[in-house]
């Protein structure tokens, strides 16, 4: 429960996707700025993606968890008093690094040590729907606070602030560490690959060597496989969901506030109802590929299918909702995967948050390029440009 409100965190980087035309107005920025932001607020990631990765292995990942929440939520409260784009660029990569090297693979590696094999693929996708309760009932908060409530802006985004502040302090004095498993049981799934039992023997009693260990990790192949899915699927959501908000305001004609609640209720709804079952099957199988593989198909041929959608008209925008509605469901299925891979390929456990990170410093790169690619073609092309996207 209280590792997974630590999510609410994401929600405050997220503003400028699920709000995107309100954030534009409120901070007056044009579509390359907010790609700009995107690309800038995942500076931050390159450094997490390694440092994360090696601290999560290293220390206590409740105490990073709380940290990560605390120093968010100043974050927000920063942000909210922010007046000039400079400051927001630097709001941006200050957020990422609270979130990419205190929230991710800490928090991953969190949950992986609550259970054994058999039950990875349930705990991951299972926190994939936490995760979508938490931000659902966060975006939704938000929009009543802005909306029903016609609050500021900038004074919605200091309530949530507030809100991860009390969070990492719960997760501090209450969340109890010795709800994961204990080190023996950890030491039994390690001793399942032969190759790693010497190092097995000596966990915990080894120093660490950083270079050393992070070469180990770059010579495995389900590392790049891992990268590679998770820019895949990261990818898509961006294309597919985020600029779903202006599709729909731009090129439909619905207003900023019921774009955003159609939104968020279709992308955190359906996580919720379907992420399950994609661990449900990654268990039955054993093997997340054979999932992955069983769902791109589909989604690349919707991908394609909207890229030629033609403009206006109400059939246009039945078969919209209907296609965004199929590349949610597909990308909902495999997300929690991308964190089930390690242990279909017996990862040793001393180097999954490692793994993890240089995931994540992978996903990075893509937001870097993409942000700032898309915001550029829109403001270029105009509407054509959603069909570039």
């Amino acid at each position: 429960f209280f590792a997974t409100l630590s999510n609410t965190a994401w929600l405050i980087g997220g503003l400028n996707q699920a709000f995107y035309v309100q954030f534009q107005e409120v901070f007056h920025l044009t579509n390359t700025q907010i790609g700009m932001l995107d690309s800038f607020g995942n500076i931050g990631g390159f450094i997490g993606g390694f440092v994360g990765g090696f601290l999560a292995d290293k220390f206590s990942p409740k105490k990073l968890t709380a940290l990560g929440s605390v120093l968010a939520g100043l974050v927000a409260i920063w942000e909210a008093n922010s007046h000039s784009y400079t400051f927001l660029v630097i709001i941006y990569i200050i957020l990422t690094f609270t979130t990419n090297v205190l929230l991710s693979a800490p928090y991953f590696k969190l949950l992986k040590l609550i259970g054994t094999n058999k039950e990875q693929g349930k705990i991951m996708t299972f926190s994939e729907t936490s995760y979508a309760i938490v931000i659902i009932l966060g975006d939704y908060g938000f929009l009543a606070l802005i909306s029903a409530w016609n609050l500021s802006f900038q004074t919605a985004l200091i309530c949530l602030g507030l809100f991860c502040i009390i969070i990492g302090v719960c997760i501090q004095l209450f969340y109890k560490e010795e709800g994961i498993l204990k080190e023996e049981t950890r030491l039994k799934e390690l001793k399942r690959d032969k190759k790693n039992l010497n190092e097995t023997k000596n966990i915990g009693h080894q120093k660490t060597n950083f270079i050393a260990d992070y070469i180990k990790v770059l010579k495995m192949p389900i590392l790049w496989l891992n990268v590679f899915a998770s820019m895949s699927i990261s990818l898509l959501m961006q294309f597919g969901l985020t600029y779903s908000n202006p599709y729909l305001v731009n090129v439909l004609g619905f207003s900023a506030g019921f774009a955003s609640f159609i939104l968020i209720g279709m992308k955190n709804g359906l996580r919720i109802i379907i992420s399950p079952f994609g661990g449900i099957a990654r268990d039955k199988f054993g093997d997340s590929t054979v999932v992955l593989k069983a769902v791109a198909v589909p989604m690349i041929i919707c991908a394609v299918l909207i890229a030629v959608l033609p403009f206006g008209g109400t059939f246009s925008a039945v078969c919209y909702f209907i296609l965004i509605f199929l590349v949610a469901i597909g990308i909902y299925l495999v997300t929690g995967l991308q964190y089930t891979l390690v242990e279909d390929a017996k990862v040793p456990v001393k180097y999954v948050g490692r793994v993890w990170g240089v995931m994540f410093l992978g996903e990075t790169l893509s937001h870097v390029f993409r942000g700032y690619l898309c915001g550029r073609i829109l403001d270029t092309f105009g509407n054509n440009g959603f069909r570039i996207i």
